[in-house]
């Protein structure tokens, strides 16, 4: 679904309607000189027009004129106060009549006065930062409107306004709406709504606004059907309904493509006597034709939106783009390719604020310029898939080069966008959003790298498979790294680790509650905590380095990558797009990559087959080879000639691929499964391989820490539910180290001692939520009188563990591995909390397998690590053991083929090879010793 940035010119009359109503009751208490007998006539008067319940164009202009009449009046009585209240009420009657330049001149002329008092502190100025923070955000200039509102956020701390608040959260909730945060923005129309009195009726002007934002952020998250209810309520409690909220909910009708519906809303809102809801109305209504396919009529409302947005707000506006790119997006649906990419142009010089190019080839390349990002970015979208589709009528090369330069960009801004988003939600959020940018662009390279056989496209290709896979691990490891750089202030992250605990712990409450009263608190309470860190990492970005570090371009090196792969080893990475598998083979000295096109059996092959091996009965017998086969002729063999004679493959999957153990494919019945042809080892990316390989050097020991916290027979822990592991205890025993069993294996236990350790290995239940991943949880075992979260740690707790000197974590337990697939993201499991937290090298589960042959595996696989294997052969050892000791009912891929290594493979023990070195000393010292008495024996001879 395309961003439908009209929304963002209908939110400020919106807040108009609240403003006009709460600005007469949030006045700040003023003691004013004794005025002359003209000025008191004309204040009175002009306080009366002022103080009116409704406003109309002729009161406002009278109102206005008489606070002009009075401020030389004042300036003589050097009545200084009385001077900015009048500046003051002058910018509010501006900013009702959208007068925005007039309303910013007026409310810095009273800052400026009141900061000149001497008895002058921040609080005589809330309003004027509030209100000037409001005038920037109306104007597109973010940047500004964000300091402003800090300003006010920061004074309001030290007041007790609700009123005040309420203002400025809603302003601030729209500001991250604008910014596509609309997670974020929800949390800050909640806190506004939060705190409306308790005597205010259900549908107030207040409640209304507020209402309707938290609607308008759900329907930009795609909750349609809640957003559509939710309008239908306002309206059947409203007598007159604003057309506001007919705009809106024709918005939320025309995404569920009920277009009739859709229209006969947005032609109401068209009518509004605000000419902001009548520009959003055109663009909208203009996508409903568009939609529709019927371009004629939504040329016409585009165009109308574009000559109306000329003649009133002149250019550089963000009302102007949004009928732009309508434009645009309606003459590329005709074929009218080169009139779109002008339009598109246009819209990108009216977007930025110093670009002016009107060359088609040229973007701007300063994002700090720019009125908005996410219009930024879906402009240069929408470009480079005109060029491309302009290239497939053409077969212009230059066409298909210029799409790939739009693509680029695109991608830039992106990632800058994604960077700028606080939480992990907002940002898995986004990613859903532009994933499919990247298969296009992929697309785009290869089919350059085919046209010209110049390999820096293949290699452009793979950039960007890597730039579209695990980008919030990626960000969240680097956050880490800059954090520890000399000059990021020490208080701001301790607060920030502060914060992050609280909601942490809170999360723990919440999920424990049964008293729907008191989860309704912890949501409120985390609300505010979830705020309080959005204030603290926008501090933390007023660091000049943070910020440099944080948002400087991620550059993939591709000569680094190369040198961390073995001469015998190959990387094989997945792409899957809609219709075609894009496969990358990186060894040390190449790059292969392969189109291959998907079958349309594809998904049902994949889902049949981890169907098998995800929900195996006991005693059921695996007749799945056909399936083996089938994905093995779409996986492997198209790169089969490229991975002879290497033995070890780093698979990086993508899509469900990350669900399967590739290691159990074969190419035709009765041949060997792949891993006994191959040692393998998956990676979250080529990137953050690169990074665990270079981890190796780092100060780490081989102590080991087992635990295992349900061992034994029975009917289980009655407390936990969960049942006994029969193996689990000779599994942990076999393997030694630290062992800790039963009542002696608790969470707090090993959140004490996880971080001494250079093994950690855990024999237990663990179980993946793949609705919810911060559900996912390890289980320990319960302490007395201890609650789910004593002896249940979950991912969002592993997030805040530091494990820097783990070389290893082996999760024996079901399912850790598994978890909410993201596109382009993977699975979001424990395995990867464990990664964040700072092990990069994990042995994990896929599925619920059997206690007895994982014990067995796990146990080899650590005798052959302390016998100086690398991890992922020590693992493919055990396993080929099972394998070959096992009766032919157990060698099922389900016993076996759950255990898979991600990270770095080297060795964590090293081979005992003392001996040979002095056996070979002694031999090259014996053959010394007999050269020299030979040449002593001949010596005497001649002698």
């Amino acid at each position: 679904m395309k961003v439908d940035s009209a929304i963002r010119s209908v939110l400020p009359p919106f807040i108009f309607l609240w403003f006009i109503s709460i600005v007469l009751v949030i006045q700040i208490p003023i003691s004013f000189a004794q005025n002359s007998d003209q000025s008191k006539v004309l204040y009175q008067k002009a306080e009366a027009l002022y103080n009116q319940p409704t406003y109309s164009q002729a009161s406002i202009s009278e109102a206005l004129q008489l606070y002009q009449q009075l401020i030389p009046l004042y300036l003589s009585e050097a009545d200084s106060l009385q001077v900015a209240d009048c500046y003051y009420k002058s910018g509010t009657l501006y900013q009702t009549l959208q007068q925005y330049p007039e309303a910013l001149r007026a409310y810095k002329n009273a800052l400026a006065i009141k900061q000149n008092l001497r008895y002058y502190s921040d609080s005589l100025s809330v309003k004027e930062f509030m209100f000037i923070g409001d005038i920037f955000q109306y104007t597109s200039v973010f940047d500004s409107a964000e300091y402003y509102y800090v300003k006010a956020e920061n004074i309001l701390d030290q007041m007790k306004s609700r009123s005040l608040r309420n203002l400025l959260y809603n302003s601030m909730g729209v500001h991250h709406f604008y910014l596509g945060n609309y997670l974020l923005a929800i949390k800050y129309f909640n806190k506004a709504l939060s705190l409306l009195q308790d005597a205010d009726a259900d549908y107030s002007r207040e409640h209304l606004i507020y209402t309707n934002n938290i609607a308008m952020a759900n329907l930009r998250l795609g909750h349609y059907d809640d957003a559509i209810n939710n309008y239908k309520n306002i309206m059947a409690n409203q007598k007159e309904v604003p057309a506001l909220i007919f705009q809106n909910l024709g918005l939320a009708l025309k995404e569920t493509q009920q277009f009739d519906s859709a229209l006969l809303y947005l032609k109401k809102a068209s009518a509004s006597e605000s000419i902001y809801i009548q520009l959003a109305a055109y663009n909208n209504i203009g996508e409903v034709f568009l939609q529709q396919n019927r371009l004629d009529s939504a040329r016409y409302y585009f165009t109308k939106s574009v000559e109306e947005n000329k003649e009133n707000f002149g250019y550089k506006n963000i009302r102007l783009v949004n009928g732009l790119w309508g434009l645009a997006m309606v003459e590329k649906a005709a074929d009218n390719f080169a009139q779109a990419l002008q339009l598109y142009q246009e819209a990108l010089i009216n977007v930025s604020f110093n670009f002016s190019d009107t060359a088609i080839v040229h973007n701007p390349k300063d994002l700090s310029q720019s009125l908005l990002l996410t219009m930024l970015f879906e402009i240069l979208h929408g470009k480079a898939e005109t060029f491309y589709a302009y290239y497939q009528q053409e077969h212009n090369n230059e066409l298909l080069i210029n799409a790939l330069n739009s693509y680029k960009d695109a991608v830039t801004v992106a990632r800058h966008i994604q960077k700028s988003y606080d939480s992990d939600d907002a940002k898995l959020f986004f990613i859903n959003k532009i994933y499919p940018l990247f298969e296009e662009v992929i697309t785009t390279s290869y089919e350059l790298f085919e046209k010209t056989k110049d390999a820096q496209y293949k290699y452009i290709a793979f950039s960007f498979s890597e730039s579209s896979r695990a980008s919030i691990l990626s960000e969240m490891l680097k956050e880490l790294e800059i954090k520890k750089i000399a000059g990021i202030d020490s208080t701001l992250l301790h607060e920030e680790k502060n914060v992050r605990q609280q909601i942490t712990a809170l999360r723990l409450q919440m999920a424990e509650s049964t008293d729907s009263a008191l989860t309704e608190t912890y949501k409120s309470t985390l609300n505010d905590l979830e705020i309080m860190f959005a204030r603290t990492m926008r501090k933390l970005q007023k660091n000049d380095k943070y910020y440099k570090l944080k948002y400087q371009s991620d550059t993939l090196i591709m000569a680094d990558i190369q040198h961390r792969i073995g001469r015998h080893e190959a990387m094989v990475e997945y792409f899957q797009g809609q219709n075609a598998l894009f496969t990358f083979v990186l060894t040390r000295h190449d790059l292969v990559v392969k189109k291959i096109p998907l079958p349309a059996t594809f998904t049902d092959i994949t889902t049949d087959l981890l169907s098998q091996l995800y929900q195996h009965q006991e005693g059921q017998k695996f007749d799945n080879d056909g399936q083996l086969n089938k994905l093995y002729q779409i996986l492997i063999q198209p790169v089969e000639e490229f991975i002879q004679g290497k033995d070890r493959l780093i698979f990086i999957p993508d899509g469900k691929l990350n669900y399967l153990p590739f290691e159990v494919l074969s190419k035709v019945s009765g041949d060997p499964f792949l891993i006994q042809n191959y040692t393998i080892a998956y990676a979250y990316s080529a990137t953050l391989y690169d990074e665990a390989v270079e981890e190796k050097n780092k100060i780490s020991s081989n102590s080991l820490l087992a635990m295992a916290p349900f061992p034994g027979e029975g009917n289980g822990n009655l407390r936990s539910g969960m049942n006994p592991l029969q193996f689990s205890r000779e599994e942990v025993e076999k393997i030694g180290g630290s062992i800790y069993l039963a009542d002696k294996a608790t969470k707090r236990q090993f959140l004490k001692l996880a971080g001494s350790y250079g093994i950690i290995h855990l024999a237990t239940h663990a179980e993946a939520d793949s609705e919810d991943p911060t559900g996912s949880f390890i289980a320990f075992y319960p302490e007395p009188d201890s609650s789910q979260a004593g002896y249940r740690l979950y991912t969002h707790e592993l997030y805040n563990l530091r494990l820097d000197s783990a070389q290893l974590v082996v999760l024996s337990a079901c399912e850790a591995g598994s978890g909410q697939l993201v596109n382009g993201e993977g699975i979001i499991s424990l395995a990867r909390a464990f990664a964040y937290a700072g092990c990069p090298n994990i042995i994990t589960t896929l599925w619920k397998a059997d206690d007895q042959a994982t014990g067995q595996i796990s146990t080899a696989m650590h005798q052959y690590l302390q016998e100086g294997y690398a991890k992922d052969e020590a693992l493919r050892q055990a396993k080929l053991d099972y394998l070959a000791q096992a009766d032919v009912r157990f060698r099922n891929p389900f016993y076996w083929a759950n255990f898979i290594f991600i990270g770095d493979p080297s060795p964590i023990f090293q081979h005992n090879y003392w001996w040979w070195y002095i056996a070979g000393l002694l031999v090259i010292i014996a053959c010394l010793l007999s050269v020299y008495y030979a040449r002593r024996k001949r010596n005497r001879i001649y002698s």
